[in-house]
């Protein structure tokens, strides 16, 4: 067994820094060819959603993937408030998460803040 190195969280502030709009769009490309290749792996049901309303208005939303090219397993969790008044949806008030494991060994890798 190894050792665990930790788990890297990165917050909301620090993730503005870390792609420029031409590293994000090289990383989009490079998915999508991972996609044609079939070498991306999605949970099935694609996605799991909870919607808690009866006066909580709360809802849940799971995703999951598999990149065997990376290689590397993550879950986006994305939870969000909405009475049809206030709606916190893209906002900084909601709930986003990535989280990254190791598919070798089911370690956690890091929780990135996606804001």
């Amino acid at each position: 067994m190894s050792e665990s190195k930790g788990v890297l969280f990165v917050p909301y502030k620090d993730t503005l820094g870390l792609l420029n709009i031409e590293d994000a769009l090289h990383i989009c490309e490079q998915v999508y060819a991972m996609h044609a290749r079939g070498s991306v792996v999605l949970s099935n049901p694609p996605s799991f959603k909870l919607d808690v309303a009866d006066g909580f208005n709360n809802h849940w939303h799971v995703k999951s993937v598999f990149l065997k090219d990376i290689p590397a397993t993550g879950v986006r969790i994305y939870n969000y408030f909405d009475d049809g008044a206030r709606n916190t949806v893209g906002g900084l008030g909601c709930t986003r998460y990535i989280v990254l494991s190791d598919p070798h060994s089911g370690e956690p890798v890091a929780i990135v803040d996606e804001h």
